[in-house]
């Protein structure tokens, strides 16, 4: 499918450049950190964890824009609003963005350290707090998959890129499989079924982002021509009236050097 960025379409270009290096590039670097993900996996949910953080609500947030993201999108690219399909997807990487902050994982990758009696407390709950940062990390490449394959026909090379890093299959990248394995579609299914953890792409590097540029030509055929800018010029009216003022005293010396000669 290839897009035609007409008139109203350059908005998403733009969109583009100024959000996707924030929003989807800073996301897909956290997730993917070795700080956070040593083992360079896309992890698999644990059902306990998700239970529990399906009850933030800054997870509802992002799970109510995951859940109308298919039909929103599906509606914006069959009126040929492409920059409303790029405005959907950024809003929700801004909720996912939200949910990581809350979510705080970098706090549950120190292990607690404990001996005697409470070392048996200390290793369950550094089991938890492993399977909690993997549900975290899971989710919000969830998220980033879904986001991938709803972009693919407006930045296909960017998504591509994103979607080989996620170790998506070729396969798996069609629009029926958006609510496929989600949390946000039905959580219970998501916990269970075709939920494992598989390594990341090792050939793509987490930094993808590459600004979009249009040559003089695209953007005079969308209606958006190049405005040379106008040179400043340091307030004319100023320098008018210095130039009068410094005549005049002018004009007054030699009016008292003649007064002298006389």
């Amino acid at each position: 499918m290839t897009l035609n960025f007409g008139p109203r379409n350059v908005k998403a270009l733009r969109i583009l450049n100024s959000e996707l290096a924030d929003t989807l590039g800073n996301l897909l670097s956290r997730a993917c950190a070795k700080s956070l993900n040593p083992r360079q996996v896309y992890p698999r949910l644990h059902a306990v964890q998700l239970d529990d953080l399906l009850r933030m609500d800054a997870t509802k947030r992002l799970q109510d824009a995951l859940q109308q993201i298919e039909a929103r999108c599906a509606q914006h690219y069959a009126d040929n609003n492409f920059y409303l399909v790029v405005d959907t997807v950024i809003s929700t990487l801004h909720a996912a963005n939200n949910f990581f902050e809350t979510a705080r994982p970098w706090e549950l990758k120190r292990p607690i350290a404990a001996g005697g009696t409470d070392a048996d407390a200390a290793n369950t709950r550094n089991i938890e707090n492993f399977e909690r940062l993997e549900t975290i990390i899971a989710m919000t490449m969830d998220t980033l998959r879904i986001c991938g394959i709803v972009l693919q026909p407006i930045v296909p090379q960017l998504c591509g890129k994103l979607l080989d890093k996620l170790a998506v299959p070729q396969e798996q990248r069609l629009w029926r499989n958006l609510g496929e394995c989600c949390f946000a579609m039905s959580p219970s299914i998501s916990a269970s079924n075709g939920n494992v953890t598989r390594p990341l792409g090792a050939r793509t590097d987490a930094v993808l982002f590459r600004r979009i540029q249009l040559d003089e030509s695209e953007l005079l055929a969308a209606g958006q021509a190049y405005k040379p800018q106008e040179k400043r010029h340091t307030k004319p009216d100023v320098e008018e009236n210095t130039s009068k003022q410094t005549k005049q005293k002018s004009n007054k010396k030699a009016g008292k050097s003649k007064k002298v000669a006389l």
